[in-house]
């Protein structure tokens, strides 16, 4: 096998896999302790309270996830079609979840990330990743959690709509921009 090949299975392995989920979560992290605790912010309006480490942590395994699937789409296919489409999406998710912090933009960023990629997994299948199904049901977990909070603790449904929509509107995008195939991988 070729120096190009060993470098293809290295970046498509499992263990570089988890390696990019918990770097991007560790620096997730990282960026967490030094913002310092967010206010609650109920559709626009900043309450007393801060958000829960845990739960601003939770975005990150599955942005690692987001990031590990565009090492491989760049590993695999180089910068073509597919792993623009998917590093243009992991853009505007980051934008827009940016704009959420900065200027109170009323969509739940976990929501927008979370549904966005549960929504990817369901129409867009990420080729040679034995985890996918996994990775799938813990971000449905996690949707399930962080929509709880922001509906029955802070009584904030209108952002995890918002958020949710935004993620379908994406996932429909990338979908149609993939032609609607089945695999990001064909």
């Amino acid at each position: 096998m070729g120096e190009t090949g060993r470098k293809t299975r290295f970046f498509t392995s499992q263990p570089t896999r988890w390696g990019i989920i918990l770097a991007v979560t560790a620096l997730g992290a990282i960026w967490l302790r030094r913002r310092g605790p967010e206010p609650i912010v109920r559709v626009t309006t900043p309450l007393e309270e801060t958000v829960p480490l845990w739960y601003m942590l939770s975005a990150f395994p599955v942005y690692g996830m987001l990031t590990a699937d565009l090492v491989h789409l760049l590993a695999v296919y180089g910068l073509e079609k597919k792993s623009i489409e998917l590093g243009s999406q992991m853009g505007v998710l980051t934008a827009i979840s940016n704009l959420r912090l900065a200027l109170r933009l009323p969509v739940s960023g976990h929501s927008l990330l979370l549904a966005y990629f549960i929504l990817r997994r369901l129409l867009i299948h990420v080729p040679d990743q034995s985890s996918a199904q996994l990775e799938c049901a813990l971000a449905m977990i996690l949707y399930a959690a962080t929509s709880y909070v922001k509906v029955v603790w802070w009584s904030d449904p209108t952002t995890v709509a918002a958020g949710t929509a935004v993620a379908t509107g994406l996932a429909a995008v990338s979908h149609a921009l993939l032609k609607g195939r089945h695999s990001a991988g064909r």
